[in-house]
């Protein structure tokens, strides 16, 4: 059973409680409070908004090591990152308390009252100003981002994940739709942050303006194949839409080692996933199915009793459908011509192949087409 976690960080200062009863809660940001001890109490409770957890495998505790990025300070410029030991740790893993200091976010537009902003994981977090939002240059990560609100953080979950155990001899994996679907980016961008109306959470870009964006059409990560720990595949949402992503005709996992597919596992079935969501596929060792690469097609085709492509009109391409069982085997042909007019190319010395494509994430093999 799918199960959403609530992860809260209490904070409390120890300068600002003196002042709590004269200070609005919401009033803007003031630069000139100055760097602070704040200890936060780091809480993992019930909440559908909040960071994933997996039937208490996934993230549902803290563990050692785990790495929470804040920053705050001019332009989101001054950064701490708080790795947890097990003395910060309580013995259920739910809580863990944390010090630091830090200097508020210098932001005094009416309306804003963020002080501070959270990431998670830090090792996906880049370097440079993050000002008033969240930046992420890995996505294939389970994504949480966070703001203070009334002296705690709210973390809310950015990807869909999916999971899955194997057994083998693998280096990585490479999980894509089998068209195309896009299933994250080189850099990913969230807001979350207190305004004067509650939370405004916006899964709403993949990048600020200075930068040229890249979605991708396949994750990659290094692969655990002993058959019990758990590989996660996490897509990010986009453009505020509620789905991460929906694939129109399933997706593959290649399996990869020392460079070269050696095995996949495929769903045909047309599914979407949402933020939050959670797919597990369980142990999918006894799906594995060798990879084997399309075979070159002979040079020397006979095209005697060739399909004319361009026996009633010629054109700049020409499409055929592979999954009609009445192409199945057959050997087309068209006319050399200029663009899709009638004007022959005249003596043709040779011809190459610009490039070609399964319609999908898988390499191409050269001439297979």
């Amino acid at each position: 059973m799918k199960k959403l976690l609530y992860f809260a960080c209490a904070v409390f200062s120890l300068t600002a409680l003196a002042v709590s009863c004269e200070k609005n809660p919401i009033e803007p940001v003031n630069p000139d409070e100055g760097s602070q001890v704040r200890t936060f109490t780091c809480v993992i409770a019930d909440n559908p908004d909040s960071k994933l957890a997996i039937d208490g495998t996934g993230k549902s505790t803290w563990e050692v090591g785990d790495e929470i990025s804040i920053h705050g300070g001019k332009d989101g410029h001054d950064r701490a990152v708080i790795t947890l030991t097990a003395a910060d740790i309580s013995s259920d893993g739910k809580t863990a308390t944390i010090s630091f200091t830090l200097d508020p976010y210098e932001r005094t537009d009416v309306g804003v009252v963020s002080k501070y902003y959270a990431e998670y994981p830090a090792s996906a977090v880049p370097s440079g100003n993050l000002y008033y939002e969240s930046r992420f240059n890995n996505t294939n990560e389970i994504l949480m981002a966070a703001c203070d609100v009334n002296d705690s953080f709210v973390f809310y979950n950015l990807c869909s994940v999916i999971s899955f155990t194997v057994s083998g001899d693998f280096d990585k994996y490479v999980f894509a739709g089998k068209n195309g679907e896009t299933v994250g980016y080189d850099v990913y961008q969230a807001r979350i942050r207190n305004e004067d109306s509650g939370i405004v959470v916006n899964y709403w870009k993949t990048g600020n303006g200075a930068d040229t964006i890249t979605p991708l059409t396949q994750l990659e990560k290094d692969v655990t194949c002993d058959g019990t720990t758990l590989n996660y595949i996490c897509i990010p949402s986009s453009s505020n839409k509620p789905n991460c992503v929906s694939f129109s005709g399933g997706f593959v996992i290649s399996f990869i080692k020392d460079g070269n597919i050696v095995k996949t596992a495929s769903i045909k079935n047309s599914f979407s996933l949402a933020v939050g969501d959670y797919l597990p596929l369980g142990n999918i060792t006894s799906h594995l199915k060798d990879y084997v690469a399309p075979t070159e097609h002979d040079s020397a085709i006979d095209l005697t009793n060739a399909t004319d492509l361009s026996a009633t009109a010629s054109a700049n391409c020409y499409i055929v459908n592979a999954n009609d069982t009445a192409n199945q085997d057959k050997v087309f042909k068209f006319k050399a011509v200029k663009g899709n007019g009638n004007v022959s190319v005249g003596s043709v010395e040779s011809a190459v192949i610009l490039w070609e494509t399964y319609n999908n994430a898988e390499s191409v093999t050269a001439n297979s087409v």
